[in-house]
């Protein structure tokens, strides 16, 4: 921190010995810079230049005229970074500056009159408390974004005070800002103790008479981390130390930027931004210095690298009282859980049962030590049984110890009251003495110490013959085998689950039979008839007797997910040879989990070998259909007279025509030799070899009435014998019967 000195006794103008500020604005007793305003005004400080009543002087007629200090006496009263203790004051101030160191109580007013007792005591609280613009609690912004940067109230759990010994922390949910990001800024009496997302904080420190204030701050990380990685680039250029007059600037951010100051480049909270921003001149103890220094910053760096843009909310303060002991009869009990192996990461946990009807909130636990162990105090009659469980706040989680009571049944570790279906509350005996409660273990009867051994029971149906969404259950020696005990599938794909914690023996370890069932005890999985006896033999998760019974094992000295497969030693996997077995009528087989399965034909199917009539030229994938051979069966027609000859066609596998046959003679020296006759069907007729031409006999009907006509075939002869009477001559001419005349003398 830089000292600074200044020269007030021609600072504070014509102050009044009258006209003194007797009462605070602020109502915690503080003073802001309007009760300053008003002692400067009405002491005649109306304008600028105060501080020497000319150039160079201090304004003191606005706070930023206030804070920006003025050099006209030598040292400035501020230095606009740093809004700081003022321990000295010049005790003259000539016209060129100068003037010797002096008390405060030495200021005397312009016109020469001392400054009152009340005002020098009212300007030195006001310069102790920091100099600030406004009352502690005072919503802050930068008043220099664009567009504004706001952020909502806090919503605070309704109560007016918190107990020395943390036994009601608040609870506050952070408000919605315009910028990304929001933590929450705990103050105790005036001083910042943390800065957290859910203003919770280390209440140990608490003390009677204490007053916590809590106030939302909302910023941009991203943006203020842009912002120094500029200022990293340009700092080597400009020489950031003088700009800022602070030695080691350029170095510093160059460290923050690449992490080397805590390994995790750049700013990664708010706590780390205000103990950055802090580093340029006095450390962040407040809200609002935490404002002013950004404000100073933003002087300092806005024009050349930018703003930082925040705001806070209006803080929620509460006081803190001695919360006194339990009433009447009834003894200070404190229950305490550890919460390490719960497997949330959700706190505060609360206490909760009928004692406070199930509240979600009325009992909410504190971690005094940070080491996640809880604790709460009620008051409870003692000797009396009390009934109680584990829940985060609101609800939002609570324990199941049902689990831990099936899982236990054989020797519960914690007296639960339970119907070992739906609910199971936790059950103790008040001390006559109240005090401290073993600790327990959240969601667990075991303790984190010691814990049970979780059993993931997982067992997958998709290989069974059980119809897929059947209900799968199990039970086993966790149960003595009574009754079932359902398992889940959540998701769907038919492998079915439960978990179940169990109390381990002196080792640590676990050894337990069960078997599953779907739905009920009509079809529970029997090894004895899906297994061979050297399967079972073969098993290391079984136990048998190898005829009376044959019961799953699981042997654990820490949690284990099971991965059982129904009456099955192990999930089933492909051979090693692979599933297809190079047949392509059954397309390339592949394993579907569970067996080999039958793909679609590859190529097209039919009979390949070109000896067989079944043969396909177009078939690439023979499927046993050749059956009968192509060869000449000597079945095909060969004798022209029974009709067309035929041979055999091998590639149809049938007879087919060879020629067309053509009946008749085929003789050319027949009489009815046919030209066109292929095949001769004895039908050759060579005519009358005693005739001159043999396929022409004569004609023996010369077309005469009057004769008789005889044909003597033996020699070709034709007769034509005349019918005339006596006395006429045939004339074959005419074939008349002519009258035969007697030549002479007819008279």
């Amino acid at each position: 921190m830089k000292r600074i000195f200044t020269s007030l006794f021609l600072l504070l103008l014509t102050l009044s010995t009258f006209q003194n500020l007797t009462a605070q604005t602020c109502t915690d007793g503080s003073y802001q810079w309007s009760d300053m305003a008003t002692i400067f005004e009405s002491n005649g400080c109306a304008s600028a230049s105060c501080h020497g009543g000319n150039s160079g002087g201090l304004d003191l007629t606005t706070y930023s005229g206030f804070s920006a200090g003025g050099t006209k006496c030598g040292t400035e009263i501020f230095d606009g970074t740093n809004l700081v203790d003022i321990i000295q004051v010049g005790a003259s101030c000539g016209d060129t500056g100068g003037g010797a160191g002096g008390s405060l109580g030495a200021m005397i007013n312009f016109t020469g009159m001392p400054v009152s007792d009340a005002d020098i005591s009212a300007i030195q609280t006001y310069i102790d408390a920091g100099a600030f613009e406004f009352c502690p609690g005072t919503p802050l912004d930068d008043g220099i974004c664009d567009p504004p940067t706001t952020i909502g109230s806090l919503t605070v759990s309704a109560q007016s005070n918190l107990c020395s010994d943390g036994s009601n922390p608040v609870t506050i949910a952070a408000p919605s800002g315009s910028l990304p990001d929001v933590q929450i800024v705990v103050e105790v009496n005036g001083s910042l103790i943390t800065i957290t997302d859910d203003g919770s904080f280390d209440t140990s420190i608490l003390m009677e008479g204490d007053q916590v204030c809590f106030t939302a701050f909302t910023f941009d990380l991203e943006a203020i981390n842009a912002l120094l990685t500029t200022a990293s680039q340009l700092c080597p250029i400009l020489n950031c130390d003088n700009t800022f007059d602070l030695e080691g600037v350029n170095q510093a951010i160059s460290d923050l930027v690449l992490g080397i100051n805590d390994g995790e480049p750049g700013l990664n909270d708010l706590q780390e931004a205000l103990d950055f921003a802090g580093s340029f001149g006095n450390p962040i103890a407040s809200v609002q210095t935490a404002g002013s220094t950004l404000d100073a910053l933003n002087v300092q760096i806005g024009a050349l690298l930018g703003n930082v843009c925040y705001a806070s909310s209006e803080s929620v303060c509460l006081s803190v009282e001695s919360c006194g002991p339990c009433s009447g009869e009834e003894v200070e009990v404190t229950f305490s859980v550890d919460m390490s192996c719960s497997g949330t990461d959700a706190r505060p946990p609360v206490v909760t049962g009928p004692f406070n009807d199930f509240s979600g909130d009325g009992n909410i636990m504190i971690d005094p030590d940070g080491d996640d162990i809880w604790e709460a105090v009620i008051c409870a009659m003692p000797g009396t049984e009390f009934e109680y469980k584990y829940a985060i706040q609101d609800f939002v989680e609570q324990e199941d110890l049902v689990d831990d009571a099936i899982g236990g049944a054989n020797g519960v570790t914690c007296n639960l009251n339970t119907n070992f279906f739906d609910f199971s509350n936790r059950l103790i005996t008040i001390p006559d003495g109240g005090g401290a409660l073993a600790t327990d273990a959240y969601g667990s009867c075991g303790t984190c110490a010691d814990p049970p051994v979780t059993v993931t029971f997982s067992i997958d149906m998709n290989c069974s013959d059980v119809a897929p969404g059947t209900q799968v259950a199990m039970f086993g020696g966790f149960n003595g085998f009574c009754c079932p005990f359902n398992l889940e599938d959540t998701d769907g794909d038919n492998v079915w689950t439960t978990t179940l914690p169990f109390p381990t023996d002196e080792t640590g370890c676990i050894s337990m039979q069960y078997l599953y069932m779907a739905p009920d005890f009509g079809n529970v999985e029997s090894f004895l008839t899906a297994l061979s006896t050297e399967e079972i033999g073969e098993c290391p998760t079984l136990i048998s007797d190898y005829y009376g019974f044959a019961n799953r094992v699981v042997d654990a000295c820490e949690d284990v997910v099971l991965d059982d497969h129904w009456e099955s030693c192990s999930a089933r996997t492909e051979p090693a040879e692979g599933c297809d077995d190079g047949d392509c009528t059954n397309g390339t087989e592949t394993w579907d989990g569970c067996a080999c399965v039958s793909g679609d034909p590859t190529g097209v199917l039919g009979c390949t070998d070109s000896a067989f009539c079944e043969y396909n030229p177009d078939a690439d994938c023979d499927d046993g259909s050749c059956v009968t051979s192509n060869a000449d069966p000597g079945t095909c027609n060969t004798d022209c007279t029974a009709g067309d000859t035929e041979v055999w066609d091998a590639a149809t596998c049938s007879c087919v025509t060879d020629v067309v046959t053509v009946l008749g003679c085929n003789n050319a020296a027949a009489c009815n030799f046919n030209p066109d006759a292929n095949c001769d069907d004895g039908s050759c007729d060579l005519g009358n070899t005693a005739c001159a031409d043999p396929c022409n006999e004569p004609d023996p009907d010369d077309g005469c009435d009057l004769t008789t006509d005889s044909f003597d075939a033996a020699t070709c002869t034709v007769t034509n014998e005349p019918n005339c009477d006596s006395g006429t001559t045939f004339n074959a001419g005419t074939c008349n019967c002519d009258t035969d005349i007697i030549m002479g003398c007819t008279d």
